[in-house]
């Protein structure tokens, strides 16, 4: 019989009491029986939602099928919903015989919570806390003395929770906890982190602007067929030289785009390396004095290729893959047959990332096998990696590549501080299930489900997103190591992070792959947790934090970001309300305001309604519900036209795309938002999105080139007129209360 475990009420929040339920002190399986009643408990306990409300407010169920299979993938044995009682029970003695968490907050009310049997009352304690600068602090005391918080009743395995509570005034950082009872001795990892992540948005400060276009897309008349990391340094300078403080693109990380035709920044092979078919290979060491290269590069052949690189308007990652990847082999073999100068800044990089060597033998044999790595051998599997497993010449390319990228990264990062700008990257939610990640910490990730998003108004049939989502128990049991490194790939050189949904710091919806995206369960993560290392890796690296919190949200989540002091977005065609007064409500201080995002229709599709024409032309909506449409957006665009001529932003004779463009943007620009992000191809008024969702091959996501090269748009008297007037109104909302606006 289970009578009261405590603890397992700490895996259900306090603000989903209201939905479902106090479980925990009244939950007996006696008079319950068998069936679905034990299932719905079980999910409870192990951190899973038995429902959720949708877009609708409207209360949706998880069916026995979809727990089952998501309860399973964390890790909980059961096949069936007549075995969930036998499981909850079992779940419950381990809970019970667990001293302590993996993972504490430091500051946390309930302080230290330890689960004692009875008989240890009388029995002392002894506790050591290794803080992270080396030094360490004692307490020992008698069990029954500490305060109790708690009891548990587990099938005869009985007991209290007692409290020790945490010292006052430990440093930020990492500790370790162990403690000591009589011969059972447990550990944990301490995180004791400021309240709220590093605002680099003060004084002077406060108000900025910048700009925003992909890597892939951003070109020039030097790059080879795409944007390189020189384009992006280039682009840095300029957006300063225009009074910007920020440049922003997307993931820059590890792919595998010489393996497949997945281009989606979003399904990197890694969050931990990066992508070098950014490279700006002119910069790489050894090019200016191998001369096979040189050779290769000035060939007419290679000049001819590298024209029809940069003359189509889409990226062929395909052939510009096989051009540079071909270059940077030869001096990859051209480094290590030839010792050079440059050999004792390699050594240090291997040093400094000792991961590197390992990504480089992956890299090897999944270049040798061809296939997944859950198809390779069981010790390669496994993880055991040998010299032989992989050719060494794949081996050597991989680590040469990394290093390079690490230098020229430095070195943009290195600019962009010296000019004062703040270069903005963004951490996408999810990895290729066949990546590095996946491979290196298994128990990281929940392998046999999908993370996705139930059904809503743009997806009536959910999402299936195609990735493993990360294992809320497998990150705390490896005391978040993956999490915090990924963090601090990141922020080692962008000094503002965009975290992709963030909504997944508190759950994500998990489908199990053999169902559909509208047959899956929400999973709850440890939110205090994650976010007391977004504030430690934060405050270390001197960076903002910016959610992606867009869509049906739950307010708890927004409630988080703000108490936690992270960035909320503010995007506005999501933000227009017509049957409300005012129409539209300005952003709040700490956030991110723009026209769009690279998921949405570009601000001239959006205000002639071209983006819904697509969605017919791709058979994603059909005639009806186009016309439906178009009403709809006519009507945005007038009460949004109204707005903008009330509070001095739009002349009443004026109704172009372009003087709307501007007076939305002068309208954000005069808000107390902290940071308004302007996409470059808005400028120009860009019709075609960079990535529609719901499609793969009907439309050329992730690879549309800008439609004007950098040297184009950078010269452009209007693109730069526009940028003037962004500039003027921000400086102008330092000194002065925005026009039209409510603080």
């Amino acid at each position: 019989m289970v009578k009261a475990v405590a603890d397992l009420l700490a895996r259900i929040p306090k603000e989903d009491y209201r939905r479902y339920g106090r479980i925990g002190i009244d939950v007996r399986l006696k008079g319950h029986g068998m069936g679905m009643g034990a299932l719905k408990r079980l999910a409870r306990t192990c951190g899973v939602q038995e429902a959720y409300y949708d877009v609708d407010s409207q209360r949706r169920n998880a069916t026995p099928e979809a727990l089952l299979g998501v309860l399973k993938a964390l890790g909980i044995p059961i096949d069936r919903i007549e075995d969930a009682a036998d499981t909850l029970r079992a779940h419950g003695q381990a809970v019970a015989r667990t001293m302590i968490e993996p993972v504490h907050v430091a500051g946390d009310s309930r302080g230290l919570e330890v689960r004692l049997p009875s008989s240890a009352d009388t029995q002392r304690y002894a506790v050591r806390l290794l803080l992270e600068d080396g030094s360490t602090r004692r307490f020992i005391g008698r069990c029954g003395d500490l305060p109790i918080v708690g009891a548990y009743d587990v099938e005869g395995l009985a007991g209290t929770v007692r409290r020790f509570d945490w010292p006052s005034e430990l440093p930020h950082g990492y500790h370790r906890i162990e403690i000591e009872i009589g011969r059972e001795r447990a550990e944990a990892l301490v995180l004791c982190a400021p309240k709220k992540v590093f605002n680099p948005f003060r004084g002077k400060d406060r108000r900025t602007w910048g700009v925003f276009l992909p890597l892939y897309a951003l070109h020039s008349e030097r790059s080879w067929g795409a944007g390189d990391l020189t384009d992006l340094e280039q682009l840095t300078s300029w957006t300063q030289q225009q009074g910007g403080r920020i440049t922003a693109t997307l993931p820059l990380l590890a792919s595998f785009w010489e393996l497949g035709h997945d281009y989606s920044p979003y399904a990197p092979v890694s969050r931990l390396f990066w992508n070098e078919y950014y490279l700006d290979i002119t910069r790489c060491a050894g090019f200016a004095s191998c001369r096979p290269v040189r050779r290769k590069v000035g060939s007419s052949a290679f000049q001819r290729e590298l024209a029809k690189l940069r003359q189509g308007s889409l990226v062929d990652y395909d052939r510009m893959v096989r051009l540079k990847r071909g270059v940077l082999e030869q001096l990859a073999d051209h480094f290590f047959d030839a010792p050079n100068g440059a050999r004792a800044d390699f050594e240090r990089f291997l040093k400094d990332r000792p991961q590197a060597d390992t990504y480089a033998r992956f890299r090897a044999v999944c270049q040798r096998h061809g296939v997944p790595w859950m198809q390779w051998p069981r010790r390669l599997r496994d993880g055991m990696l040998r010299k032989n497993d992989g050719d060494a010449s794949a081996w050597r390319y991989h680590l040469y590549v990394q290093w390079q990228m690490d230098a020229e990264l430095k070195q943009l990062a290195e600019r962009a501080a010296e000019e004062r700008v703040i270069w903005y990257l963004d951490l996408p939610l999810g990895v290729n299930r066949a990546g590095f990640d996946t491979w290196q910490n298994q128990e990281a990730f929940a392998l046999s489900v999908d993370g996705g998003a139930p059904p809503d108004t743009f997806f009536s049939k959910g999402q299936k997103w195609g990735f493993p989502p990360m294992h809320p128990e497998g990150i705390r049991r490896q005391h978040y190591r993956y999490v915090i490194s990924m963090l601090r790939h990141q922020l080692a050189y962008a000094k503002l992070l965009r975290i992709d949904h963030a909504a997944g710091l508190h759950r994500l919806f998990w489908v199990p792959q053999d169902h559909q995206a509208t047959d899956g369960a929400y999973v709850r993560y440890r939110s205090e947790e994650l976010y007391a290392i977004l504030a430690i890796e934060s405050h270390r690296a001197g960076a903002g934090i910016v959610a992606e919190n867009l869509g049906t949200v739950p307010n708890e989540v927004n409630r988080a970001l703000a108490r936690h002091g992270v960035s909320s977005m503010f995007i506005l065609p999501f933000e227009i309300r017509t049957e409300r007064r005012p129409p539209v409500r300005p952003p709040r201080r700490a956030s991110l305001a723009a026209l769009n995002t690279h998921d949405m229709a570009t601000f001239a599709a959006f205000w002639k309604g071209a983006d819904i024409d697509q969605r017919e032309r791709l058979g994603l909506i059909d005639a009806r519900a186009r016309a439906g449409e178009h009403r709809q957006r006519a009507e945005v665009r007038q009460v949004l036209r109204k707005y903008l001529q009330k509070a001095g932003f739009l002349p009443a004779d004026v109704r172009t795309t372009a003087d709307a463009l501007m007076a939305c943007l002068r309208w954000l620009s005069a808000s107390d938002a902290n940071i308004v992000l302007i996409n470059l191809e808005d400028l120009w008024l860009e019709t075609e999105p960079q990535n529609m969702p719901g499609t793969v091959d009907e439309n050329p996501n992730w690879r549309r080139k800008a439609a004007r090269r950098l040297e184009e748009f950078s010269n452009d008297a209007r693109v730069r007129a526009l940028l003037d007037a962004v500039h003027r109104e921000r400086k102008q909302a330092v000194r002065k209360r925005p026009r039209g606006h409510r603080r």
